[in-house]
């Protein structure tokens, strides 16, 4: 599930949905860590892409606060927000 809401959150600049996106990315990484699991090489490649694209859209403040939000989220929470991007 954290890879599903990853790739979702990479579509978020593309559709200009920055602040669900960074909400789902932050839920991904929770999700994954506490499993005990870790990004594969080649997704973490495309996860620091798409956190360097969402910090640059929305600046610093926002990014951490939205970041904040989503790492609280719980999997259903998660994969409703999901549901916005699109």
């Amino acid at each position: 599930m954290a890879e599903c809401l990853a790739a979702l959150a990479a579509l978020g600049p593309e559709t200009g949905q920055e602040d669900v996106a960074t909400r789902l990315l932050a839920a991904a990484e929770t999700q994954l860590t506490s499993s005990g699991a870790a990004w594969w090489p080649a997704d973490r490649v495309e996860i620091e892409h798409t956190l360097t694209r969402l910090r640059e859209s929305l600046g610093d403040d926002r990014f951490t606060t939205l970041w904040a939000q989503g790492a609280t989220l719980t999997l259903p929470e998660a994969m409703q927000l999901a549901e916005r991007i699109g």
